[in-house]
């Protein structure tokens, strides 16, 4: 599956999605997404979990774990799965805004009805692939993805560079 595709695919369950709060619209984008999967033949889901997985490793960087910390005032490894989910469901123009400039994640927040409740997580967008295979061929998707490198892209941080590294993300949600 093409890039343009698969973005196409998040963009459209993004749109479709509703929900009162964060948590409810990630349950109803990962639904509406495992819904137009499970329309598609079963390479072409294989294809989205692998390119799934290709942005999940692309993402998996020091510089927006300092962000994720940040916003979510820590951060675990499965957190920053589960955050790094939630970026790629925002769309292709925020994903790769984000990594150019985590920071950039604050407009995310402020564009939220109630920015104080805003939930940096989708740990649902993880299996809608999953989810649609099963419910397209009756089997467990079992496909080989690319592997996460062992350590995230870029320069460790300190949490006492926090601050000056993300200064306006750490304003925001520490000042």
């Amino acid at each position: 599956m093409d890039a343009s595709r698969f973005w196409a695919m998040i963009e459209e369950a993004r749109g479709l999605a509703d929900g009162d709060d964060a948590a409810e619209r990630c349950a109803s984008q990962a639904q509406h997404l495992t819904e137009l999967l499970k329309d598609r033949s079963a390479a072409e889901i294989e294809a989205f979990e692998r390119r799934f997985h290709e942005y999940m490793n692309e993402s998996y960087r020091w510089d927006l774990w300092g962000a994720a910390y940040i916003i979510h005032g820590g951060c675990s490894d499965d957190a920053f799965d589960y955050f790094r989910a939630w970026l790629i469901g925002q769309g292709r123009e925020t994903f790769e805004r984000a990594l150019k400039d985590p920071e950039s994640l604050l407009a995310v927040c402020q564009s939220e009805p109630d920015p104080a409740n805003v939930d940096f997580t989708c740990e649902d967008l993880m299996y809608a692939a999953a989810d649609a295979y099963i419910a397209r061929t009756a089997e467990d998707l079992d496909v080989p993805l690319p592997q996460r490198p062992d350590d995230p892209r870029g320069k460790e941080w300190t949490d006492e560079e926090l601050p000056r590294l993300f200064p306006r993300l750490w304003k925001h949600f520490e000042g």
